[in-house]
């Protein structure tokens, strides 16, 4: 068991430090890493949605930052009139994206590229078409293919390929804007979170831990993005500052040594 007051998440340079005023006591986990023995208590619905959408865009950033630190292309999956899927049934959508992306595997290894690529996407329901049809949104670090051969690939609809080069600015959008969704009621009834298995996750630090990795890496106000302060009965007050490391700075100060 430790009990601790901070907590530090590292996601190469975005690092968010967090600060409880009661003690948080977490426990072991069985595959070696730690959970919070307790259980914060219940939100009113509407508050609960919005810490929701602020939790789901939060866990998305960092994915963003320890996986795509330089740049990432965002894809856009749609299925047409003619679909002969249900497009608006979870697990038939949900099985055409699999097959999708073996397709796309497969394609990459044809044509000598790694088909180990990395992605986070989400399903959403497509409201302006009248249908309530789902559609995908994926970033990912796709080599180049053509809008083109991507949608010969996908084989159900139209297809959209965007790059951007990743900041602190655009990840901030991008993560609020495919977490927008996440509290529509059709969507709890299956998945629509996709990942492939080979993403980065964060790197905790508790307790001393913690403490050790700001005494050696002291951050920089100037690398200060957001500083909130908030209360519950749970961890009584608590601020959780985040700062994000240009990718060249990152690199020089933690993955020299």
């Amino acid at each position: 068991m430790i009990s601790t007051n901070k907590k530090v998440v590292i996601n190469k340079g975005l690092v968010e430090v967090i600060e409880y005023e009661y003690p948080i006591v977490y426990r072991r986990a069985s595959y070696g890493g730690r959970k919070s023995s307790l259980e914060p208590p219940s939100q009113r619905e509407e508050e609960h949605r919005r810490l929701s959408v602020k939790r789901a865009a939060q866990n998305l950033l960092r994915l963003l930052a320890a996986n795509f630190p330089t740049s990432y292309k965002v894809v856009t999956l749609t299925f047409s009139n003619e679909s002969k899927v249900d497009v608006t049934d979870m697990q038939n959508c949900n099985n055409e994206f699999s097959k999708f992306i073996k397709r796309l595997r497969n394609y990459l290894e044809h044509h000598g590229h790694n088909p180990k690529f990395k992605y986070i996407g989400v399903m959403e329901f497509q409201d302006s078409n009248q249908r309530g049809s789902l559609h995908f949104h994926i970033v990912t670090d796709l080599p180049y293919i053509s809008n083109s051969e991507l949608q010969k690939l996908w084989k159900n609809g139209n297809t959209w390929i965007e790059e951007h080069q990743s900041s602190i600015t655009k990840n901030l959008k991008i993560a609020y804007y495919l977490s927008k969704g996440i509290n529509d009621p059709r969507l709890k009834s299956g998945k629509c979170y996709k990942r492939s298995h080979n993403l980065i996750n964060s790197k905790e630090l508790i307790g001393e831990d913690a403490e050790q990795f700001l005494l050696t890496y002291p951050l920089p106000e100037e690398h200060l993005i957001s500083s909130e302060y908030f209360e519950s009965n749970y961890r009584g007050k608590t601020t959780h500052a985040t700062y994000f490391i240009p990718e060249s700075e990152w690199r020089l100060q933690h993955e020299s040594t």
